[in-house]
């Protein structure tokens, strides 16, 4: 389906409205710029940026849209209501980052997409580098068992019970190609066999989750290295140039969101919230996690807030720890949290958290309390906030429903502006 953008920009007048409804007090501080009902993206909060793309102070937004089917992932990108370019994806991007791979007069970033096993790079928005994940060990005897299928010294169902007493076994796990092929039936073996049995056997991990660190300095226009998340337990730091590895540490559970700052030269923190419901910092040259921090379940997103680490989970809690992992709060949600964004509003120093919520709103958050809400049409699957085209504030979501819609903030929000009655409606628990 193409993507149909209205040109025209509906400014709200919930600011100077005198109806005194609750959705006109809850978007007050903000301006409807665009609404498209028909975007027809299929996105998260992970595959969604704005960057300067072409270095002429016009941000872009950039989305990994996931199709929907097999065949329509793309990589998107718009300025302001259009749609600018889009190039095919080979599989559902898990991550989408843009970064300064070298310095030059024009800063302008690549942008770098995470698909399986692999990093597809862009410069000025055309193909420029894949990064390929790093081959994984082979089970011994499962090569083994293939060689003597290869030669036709085992028939397949002999090669079935083989494999099956590995996998229960052995520590290493088996490949693809040998799952795939315990899970057929009987009669379609022989072919399954026959087809693979001489390629060699590999076995290929894949990436969860990526985000950026810099380099060696930490100005807006420096370089940045990739930090991926995979699902072999690992965290992999690429050199933004050669693309080779400068440093690998190891988790107890597969990432699923990443939080990175600092530099990689210098010191740095990289944060990870992990499957198993559990949170992991690293510090520079660590290669095993210095705190971990146990959530009461498992995250659906992570943000950090100056010096502090927020999660939202699933058990609908927002939840705030230091550093070095000590609790520092923790509130109930009104529903279950869908996406988790940061605010960063460099103009007045203000930070906050975005948590969309299954009842179709967005609530702000600084530190425990409630700043503002934002009512949307539908559940909100994706949010980022930045500097969108000319405008530095601008929030961009993506619904449920594939639509696609921008606010402005039209005046500033602090937590000042909060009458008592607001803040002690929050549930405290700690």
């Amino acid at each position: 389906t193409d993507l149909q953008l209205s040109r025209g920009f509906e400014m709200a007048t919930a600011a100077s409205s005198s109806s005194g409804t609750d959705e006109s007090q809850a978007n007050s501080k903000w301006l409807d710029a665009h609404y498209d009902p028909v975007a027809n993206l299929y996105t998260f909060s992970s595959c969604v940026n704005l960057a300067d793309l072409h270095g002429d102070g016009e941000y872009k937004l950039v989305v990994g849209d996931l199709g929907t089917s097999w065949h329509d992932m793309k990589l998107k990108v718009y300025r302001g209501t259009d749609l600018l370019s889009e190039n095919a994806l080979p599989d559902m991007p898990a991550s989408v980052a843009t970064f300064l791979m070298e310095v030059h007069e024009l800063c302008t970033p690549a942008v770098a997409v995470a698909s399986g096993p692999f990093v597809y790079v862009y410069k000025n928005l055309r193909p420029y580098f894949k990064f390929t994940l790093p081959p994984l060990e082979i089970n011994p005897l499962e090569k083994d068992v293939w060689e003597q299928a290869k030669e036709d010294k085992i028939d397949p169902l002999s090669l079935k019970e083989m494999l099956e007493m590995i996998r229960e076994k052995a520590d290493i796990p088996l490949s693809v190609r040998s799952l795939r092929f315990l899970a057929l039936d009987p009669p379609e073996m022989d072919s399954f066999v026959n087809q693979y049995k001489m390629q060699p056997i590999k076995r290929q991990t894949v990436i969860t989750c990526m985000s950026t660190l810099k380099k060696n300095m930490a100005d807006e226009d420096a370089i940045s290295c990739l930090v991926i998340g995979t699902e072999n337990n690992e965290i992999l730091v690429l050199d933004p140039e050669a693309f080779t590895i400068l440093a690998r540490m190891t988790l107890p559970s597969v990432p699923a969101f990443l939080d990175v700052m600092g530099q990689f030269d210098v010191e740095y923190r990289l944060t990870a919230a992990c499957r198993n419901g559990c949170v992991y910092i690293f510090r520079r040259d660590s290669k095993k996690p210095k705190y971990c921090i146990e959530l009461s379940s498992q995250p659906v997103g992570l943000v950090r807030v100056q010096k502090n680490i927020v999660a939202a989970c699933s058990d609908q809690t927002l939840q705030g720890y230091t550093q070095k992992g000590k609790k520092l709060w923790m509130i109930s949600l009104p529903a279950t949290p869908m996406t988790v964004s940061l605010m960063d509003q460099k103009s007045r120093g203000f930070q906050a958290v975005l948590v969309a919520l299954a009842n179709m709103e967005v609530h702000m958050y600084q530190d425990k309390n409630l700043v503002n809400v934002i009512r949307t049409q539908d559940v909100v699957t994706s949010i980022c906030f930045g500097r969108y085209g000319r405008e530095d504030n601008t929030l961009v979501m993506t619904t449920k429903g594939k639509n696609r819609k921008h606010v402005l903030l039209d005046q500033p929000i602090l937590p000042s502006i909060l009458s008592p009655t607001v803040d002690s409606q929050i549930p405290l628990m700690y």
